[in-house]
């Protein structure tokens, strides 16, 4: 008699087990909150944590992934991540995400998990010093911005179809002036500078952001301590930032970067020799 009552649970809790469906779907796409648009043939990773099998799913044309009940069982640990690297698009590049944990594990009823990706753009934004600003000033000189623009312009010799946008910024301290037109004259200094160097205007645009985007809160600036903390904090926000736009780029009707460094050129000589003769 016990032996028939135990093959009776034993029998349904297989029933119960076999009735169980899992499954996990999700959505990939890019963390850029103006964008948010969907990543296209990323790879979303399953593995199984009690025997290492790995399962793939590539993204549509919307971002989504899915994974179904065959692959997910019941009492298991699963790891979820992205591996985005073969993307490459115009202003485009992408690494690989953290791990997200899916666990069946004690889950009595059937399940779908839902585990979306925000991918970090890694050709968002230049990683190199930022270009920075005196108080109210526009002016590029000084603030050691002649190490930056050295970067900038190895940046363009090394990758001719490169596009960038110059974003200005101004301090929450910058009082009484229109911060806005302050930070786009600051984006457009740096802008006639590249031009002067030989970089083709198609490839640059400005825009300027006021103090919209400081680099600390005004929070954690309250809490600093000394005035030469506030001060340095202050003047990271009086920059320029560089933003990949396009790794496409084709002159139209105008001159390759190279073409725009020999025309300078010539343009030296003739000044210089026009100063020898005047004289």
């Amino acid at each position: 008699m016990k032996k028939l009552l135990l093959l009776s649970i034993l029998l349904f809790i297989a029933s119960l087990s076999m009735a169980q469906s899992f499954s996990i779907r999700g959505n990939v796409k890019d963390h850029n909150q103006c964008l948010h648009k969907p990543i296209i043939g990323a790879m979303v990773m399953l593995s199984k944590t009690n025997d290492n099998s790995l399962y793939v799913a590539k993204t549509d044309s919307l971002g989504n992934y899915y994974f179904d009940s065959t692959k997910i069982k019941a009492n298991i640990l699963y790891l979820v991540y992205v591996d985005a690297m073969g993307i490459r698009e115009s202003c485009c590049a992408y690494g690989r995400s953290k791990n997200d944990t899916i666990s069946t594990v004690g889950v009595n009823s059937s399940k779908v998990f839902n585990v979306d990706f925000e991918m970090e753009n890694h050709m968002d934004y230049f990683g190199g010093p930022k270009i920075l600003f005196a108080y109210k000033d526009k002016s590029i000189n000084g603030t050691g911005n002649d190490i930056m623009f050295c970067e900038l312009m190895q940046l363009f010799k090394d990758n001719p179809s490169l596009g960038i946008e110059l974003d200005g910024h101004c301090s929450p301290d910058e009082h009484c002036i229109n911060k806005k037109k302050l930070s786009l004259l600051r984006a457009n200094a740096c802008r006639d500078y590249l031009i002067s160097q030989g970089i083709d205007l198609a490839r640059l645009k400005t825009k300027g952001w006021g103090s919209s985007q400081p680099q600390y809160s005004s929070d954690a600036i309250s809490k600093m301590k000394t005035k030469q903390e506030k001060e340095k904090a202050y003047q990271e926000d009086r920059r320029v930032d560089i933003r990949v736009l396009q790794l496409d780029f084709v002159p139209k009707g105008g001159y390759s970067h190279q073409d725009s460094l020999q025309i300078k050129k010539l343009k030296d000589f003739e000044n210089s020799y026009k100063g020898v003769e005047q004289h």
